[in-house]
């Protein structure tokens, strides 16, 4: 019983961090693509 509570556990811990790790490069997917808007919107501003 003891075992299979820490199985659990685990297996939370591990779904846990594939949650996290999906949000975090979620995340630095949408910073790269603001960073490209930016850039390409701050390049328009400066030729016109």
């Amino acid at each position: 019983m003891f075992v299979e509570a820490l199985n659990i556990k685990e297996r939370k811990r591990k779904w846990l961090k594939e949650k996290v790790e999906k949000i975090l490069s979620k995340i630095s997917e949408i910073k790269n693509n603001i960073i490209v808007v930016v850039k390409d919107s701050s390049y328009f501003l400066f030729q016109s």
